[in-house]
């Protein structure tokens, strides 16, 4: 896990979704949401669950959240 890759998940947890992430950090959304899979693939676990509303942590990302 690196610093980075955290800052993406705290980003697009905090403005849930991945547009709004992407346009305050000022970054493409298709590199944040690389960022994401790459986490969740280090962490074995789904991090964010996507909707028609937005996007929310799931009890794996709530977890990593708390340790960042």
């Amino acid at each position: 896990m690196n610093l980075e890759t955290l800052r993406a998940l705290v980003d697009v947890a905090e403005h849930g979704s991945f547009q709004g992430a992407a346009q305050a950090r000022r970054v493409p959304r298709t590199k944040l949401r690389r960022q994401i899979e790459r986490l969740e693939a280090e962490v074995g676990a789904r991090l964010l669950e996507r909707s028609a509303s937005g996007v929310r942590t799931t009890a794996a990302g709530d977890r990593v959240l708390r340790r960042a």
